[in-house]
């Protein structure tokens, strides 16, 4: 092979390495987040299989993960709405398309998700017990609804938000709304404690409190929705990650070979 070959070879050895070497990195770093969240969704699938259906009456002699139904009895610092109500927890999330760039042209991207939560009291009927939802556990809260334009702007408000500054336009954009008020129910999985007579339910360790109102058809859907989205985005990045990583491998060899049959080595 000529010396302008292998010349070229040489010029773009770099290139390949460098490429190469930089998606590595990117493409792992992808990995181990997909695997990551792959993980939670297993612990969370685990959590609601395994959940202990408990009553707070024994709280104080139970302890893991418990499933417990009750209503909102009391919050401390509660979000007061103009209107009256008194929220444990108001989240508002806004999507929308926008423009990409050329080659990826107009896709639906997140503006922004804003949450502001209160710790609770969750009195089930025989007993009561407090309730620490941060950090939030936003995987089974629901699909949760549109609000109006109205409840847009008093919402942001609420979050420390304004609507001209936002980034989301009401009628292009797409919001949705989830709120959790006094004497709401609901249903909690997650860790539960005691410290002394009164029960506390909080994140421990890798197990965060789970906030939901879903029945449980609908919590089982959502958690193999989450376990199997996440499955393929671990195999895609995965897939991506071997095929960049074959082209400076690829274009190593081919420089070796290259120079052996320059020095003779190989025929």
């Amino acid at each position: 092979m000529d010396n302008s070959w292998l010349g070229f070879l040489f010029t773009l050895m770099p290139f390949f390495i460098c490429f190469g070497g930089v998606f590595l990195v990117i493409g792992g770093i992808f990995i181990v987040l997909m695997v990551s969240g792959a993980g939670q969704w297993s612990r969370l699938a685990k959590n609601v299989l395994n959940a202990k259906p408990v009553h707070l009456a024994s709280a104080n002699r139970q302890s893991g993960i418990v499933r417990v139904h009750g209503r909102i009895s009391a919050i401390d610092h509660p979000v007061e709405t103009p209107s009256g109500a008194r929220l444990a927890l108001l989240r508002l999330r806004a999507e929308g398309r926008r423009y990409r760039g050329y080659k990826e042209g107009y896709r639906t991207t997140s503006l922004f998700d804003k949450t502001i939560a209160r710790p609770f009291m969750l009195d089930d009927g025989t007993g009561t017990a407090w309730v620490q939802p941060l950090p939030l556990d936003k995987r089974l809260l629901g699909s949760g609804t549109s609000p109006t334009y109205e409840q847009v702007v008093e919402v942001l408000e609420l979050l420390g938000m304004d609507y001209s500054t936002c980034g989301a336009v009401y009628n292009r954009d797409h919001f949705t709304l989830w709120s959790l008020q006094q004497d709401q129910e609901l249903t909690i999985i997650g860790p539960l404690s005691a410290r002394g007579e009164q029960a506390f339910l909080e994140k421990q360790g890798a197990d965060f409190v789970t906030l939901t109102t879903l029945d449980d058809t609908a919590i089982q859907k959502e958690v193999e929705g989450g376990k199997k989205k996440t499955r393929i985005l671990t195999i895609f990045v995965a897939a991506l990650l071997a095929i960049f990583a074959a082209v400076p491998i690829c274009g190593l060899i081919m420089l070796i070979v290259t120079m052996l049959r320059s020095s003779g080595s190989i025929p």
